[in-house]
């Protein structure tokens, strides 16, 4: 997934020479780059039979392109990206995708659930290679306890949590 604000992730992370190494090795690997942010597609130097760049999708459509994805991604790189959220990571848990992230505070309490490497072009291509060949695997393990934590995440399930939060800051006043 990508917009304007995460190219620098993409860029500097070693995601994009990972991916290269990762689709020299494994021919029948494809992949896609979402939100449609061309300079992510053209940064990543694989033939073009090999990756697809999809536009912007609307809201109600997401969980249908999603769903198509094998492995998610979730690359970071500088003091930016260390302040953003895990949405993006419970997207994948919530459709059972088994995912890889940089190493940073935004997956830090997540990191258990998926696979979490240094940013350099070595540690992606390990962890990807390792998934691709044994995504049946993976995909069993993010059925598991990830699916599980990604619903408890859900507004419904935590509602009682957050009316005694606003309590509790409505008597600190």
């Amino acid at each position: 997934g990508s917009d304007g604000n995460h190219l620098p992730g993409m860029l500097e992370s070693g995601v994009l020479e990972g991916l290269l190494h990762v689709c020299r090795s494994r021919p029948a690997i494809r992949v896609v780059v979402m939100g449609g942010d061309q300079r992510v597609y053209d940064a990543l130097v694989v033939p073009a039979w090999q990756k697809m760049l999809w536009p912007r999708i609307a809201h109600d459509e997401w969980p249908r392109y999603l769903s198509r994805i094998d492995i998610g991604l979730a690359p970071l790189a500088g003091e930016y990206d260390q302040r953003r959220g895990w949405e993006r990571v419970m997207e994948y848990m919530v459709m059972k995708i088994p995912w890889v992230a940089s190493e940073g505070s935004p997956y830090c309490a997540i990191n258990r659930y998926g696979a979490v490497v240094q940013n350099n072009a070595a540690a992606w291509e390990n962890i990807l290679l390792e998934m691709v060949d044994h995504l049946g695997d993976y995909r069993a393990q993010a059925a598991g306890e990830p699916y599980l934590f990604a619903l408890s995440q859900d507004i419904d399930e935590n509602i009682n949590k957050i009316l005694m939060a606003y309590q509790t800051l409505d008597s600190v006043q």
